[in-house]
């Protein structure tokens, strides 16, 4: 963007947890983050998601669709804006996920 901008993003991600893992619990963590020179930061008002994925009965998959919407203000430059998910990784939250899917919207506005 060659003007000061606001940069308004909206992400969906689907997240998975398999059947292999029903009888285990499993936490996720969705965030928006401003990219410039390959370095990668939260935006400056995060607004994270977070899902967990409950013990279900043997043979049951879990999906759920997380939304994070975020706005960050930046000067003139050239930006990439990604969904960044976490799973927790420590009792009880110990079933594998994994993400199935994205969709992400970046919108520039002149400030």
């Amino acid at each position: 963007m060659s003007f000061p901008a606001r940069l308004v993003a909206n992400a969906s991600i689907g997240v998975f947890k398999p059947t292999f893992d029903n009888a285990l619990s499993g936490q996720a963590f969705c965030h928006l983050e401003l990219g410039t020179g390959g370095t990668y930061t939260p935006f400056s008002a995060i607004t994270r998601s977070v899902e967990t994925f409950e013990v279900v009965a043997a043979g049951i998959a879990v999906f759920r669709q997380m939304d994070v919407t975020g706005a960050v203000d930046v000067e003139p430059g050239t930006y990439d804006v990604r969904a960044s998910c976490l799973r927790r990784n420590n009792a009880p939250y110990t079933a594998g996920l994994t993400q199935q899917g994205a969709e992400l919207t970046v919108v520039a506005a002149a400030r």
